[in-house]
């Protein structure tokens, strides 16, 4: 195993500890993983605390560190998040805790809009005027937007109204707070539709961008193209105003992303993100198959109905009102049964009024998809089974390698007489060390080995 610091240095012989790498299933579909470095550091030659340190030279927070296995491969890519030292009764350690790249970026706050920057005023508007003469434009301004006197987007004030095409004048929602030369330039930020994995790529570029990186380095550009493709097809969008001000952290903004459009991340086996649509299995072959060999005691089964739904509330965009798509689940005796349970309901009811929302579905037949795609998944309980795995297939040196959200096969016995034979499943949940692997696995095709789907 080797571990390179800040992309250069080498300090594998000065490690003294490694944490388990963990990633777990959660409701938004986001996987961060996070790894903890004890670093030998007697002489101080790494510390950031004493002059002549290597990270007191180097600036370390949100840099490189990346870790190898024996084969050379990356196993884990992470930025730095913390760096500590501590005196113990076996010397002098350094400890860096690092987060894979996209956990580290999950406070990054959005702005989400459209720009549009070719207005000016026409003539001088003095302090505290709320309708403004305007010239230049070759747009006409949707009512739903909010104009900004200066490139830093502070101050800023939502347009009542609008009027011309391309749009003349505009009056806004209070005075503005100091006067206007005649010719200067004001810019507006316009509400925006994209495709659910172009949204997710489009934010995640952005902040990746911030360290550096570039987006063919962590992000799998050709699955996030191909749902891109798929929906855009499909004219399955998200309308969206976000901006700064809104406080909209990267993390709530991909949640509410992947929610909407029934989509998880996870990484591929070069360590770059990609998505992939829901847990449903989707009738591909998957090339992984597990089995009682390669499975380790204990094996806890469990009927998890900690998602189930019985209908859905998903709000729509029709025009410059909200409306609602509904749906729930036909069978009487299980609306009876799971009536104590919660409808999915994505974005919450505020208002008829579009401008009161950050996200919105952008028609009824997107809204209905979604809607009957989450309640045809969780309108029923399903089956999970923790266990756990052997390092290698059984009989051979070929590693098991849990990836989250990876499609298995899984055979093996679960009463007398009684077998999952190649039951598609899902990997959701995962702990993996040099030794064993604890993971979680949920039926992916049927809620119940032999019931219909």
């Amino acid at each position: 195993m080797r571990i390179i610091l800040l992309g250069v240095k080498d300090i594998s012989s000065q490690v003294i500890g490694l944490s388990r790498e963990s990633s777990s299933y959660n409701a938004g579909g986001i996987l961060t993983r996070r790894r903890t470095i004890t670093i030998s550091n007697a002489d101080g030659a790494l510390s950031p605390f004493i002059d002549g340190g290597y990270l007191k030279i180097n600036y370390f927070r949100s840099q490189r560190v990346d870790i190898y296995d024996d084969d050379n491969d990356l196993v884990f890519a992470g930025l730095i998040d913390t760096v500590a030292e501590s005196d113990t009764y076996n010397g002098r350690v350094l400890i860096i805790t690092a987060n894979d790249v996209i956990g580290h970026l999950l406070e990054y706050y959005v702005d989400e809009n459209n720009k549009i920057t070719n207005f000016q005023v026409s003539g001088i508007h003095g302090k505290g005027v709320t309708m403004l003469n305007l010239k230049t434009g070759t747009v006409q301004l949707p009512v739903i937007c909010v104009m900004h006197t200066s490139s830093t987007l502070v101050p800023s004030y939502s347009v009542k109204n609008t009027n011309g095409n391309p749009t003349i004048s505009i009056e806004i929602d209070r005075g503005i707070e100091t006067e206007l030369a005649a010719n200067a330039s004001v810019l507006f930020s316009t509400p925006v539709e994209k495709t659910f994995s172009g949204a997710i790529y489009d934010a995640l570029t952005l902040a990746l961008s911030v360290v550096g990186i570039t987006p063919g380095d962590r992000l799998n550009v050709d699955e996030f193209t191909k749902f891109y493709n798929e929906d855009t097809a499909a004219n399955h969008k998200v309308w969206m105003f976000i901006r700064k001000e809104d406080g909209i952290s990267l993390s709530t903004h991909i949640k509410q992303l992947l929610e909407m459009g029934d989509l998880l991340l996870t990484l591929d086996e070069n360590e770059r993100v990609k998505p992939i649509r829901g847990l449903a299995w989707d009738g591909s072959n998957p090339i992984y198959n597990i089995t009682g060999d390669e499975i380790l005691a204990p094996v806890e089964r469990i009927w998890d109905t900690s998602r189930l739904i019985y209908a859905y509330n998903c709000l729509y965009k029709s025009g410059d009102t909200v409306e609602l798509a509904t749906g729930q689940i036909n069978d009487p005796r299980q609306l009876d049964e799971w009536k104590l349970v919660k409808a999915w309901t994505p974005v919450s009811h505020k208002s008829k009024n579009v401008i009161d929302y950050q996200y919105l579905y952008n028609n009824s037949t997107t809204a209905t998809y979604f809607g009957d795609q989450k309640l045809a998944y969780y309108g029923k309980g399903r089956t999970q089974l923790k266990c756990g795995l052997k390092p290698y297939y059984s009989g051979t040196k070929k590693p098991i390698e849990p990836y989250q959200f990876r499609d298995y096969l899984l055979s093996i016995s679960v009463g007398q007489f009684q077998y999952y034979n190649s039951e598609p499943v899902k990997l959701i949940a995962h702990e993996s060390d040099e030794f064993l692997h604890s993971v979680t696995f949920e039926l992916s095709n049927n809620p119940t080995p032999g019931l219909p789907v």
